[in-house]
């Protein structure tokens, strides 16, 4: 690759975390230049995909602080937080989702709020 531009670098984060090499996917994202929200995302959904429910959050955090969270930024805290079983989190997400950034939550945040509930529940 001759160039490194920010959809390769992002391409390498996904790519290391669904061979479930963490550890490399965040050496990736560290040495990113500039990390955009698609690069966030992908991190987000790395952690996730590896049961690092925190750290998810955090990159979401951090990401509010970039710039604003779009859809799926969203998708991927509600997701986060359903398998992390933080429902007041999660609600917490979607409800600042509109309030905070005026984005109509859609039928993938409802499902992943459904999921969310239901996984709760199996906990009981």
């Amino acid at each position: 690759m001759p160039e490194k531009n920010p959809y390769s670098w992002t391409l390498l984060v996904y790519g290391y975390a669904q061979l479930g090499l963490l550890e490399r996917a965040l050496g990736v994202f560290v040495a990113m230049p500039e990390k955009d929200l698609v690069a966030l995302t992908a991190m987000m959904d790395s952690y996730t995909r590896n049961a690092a429910f925190d750290r998810a959050v955090e990159i979401f955090n951090e990401a509010k602080l970039v710039e604003s969270p779009d859809r799926a930024c969203f998708t991927s805290a509600l997701v986060a937080c359903s398998h992390w079983g933080r429902v007041g989190m999660g609600m917490r997400v979607l409800d600042s989702m509109e309030r905070d950034y005026g984005l109509i939550p859609g039928e993938q945040h409802y499902r992943c709020v459904s999921d969310l509930w239901a996984r709760a529940a199996e906990r009981v």
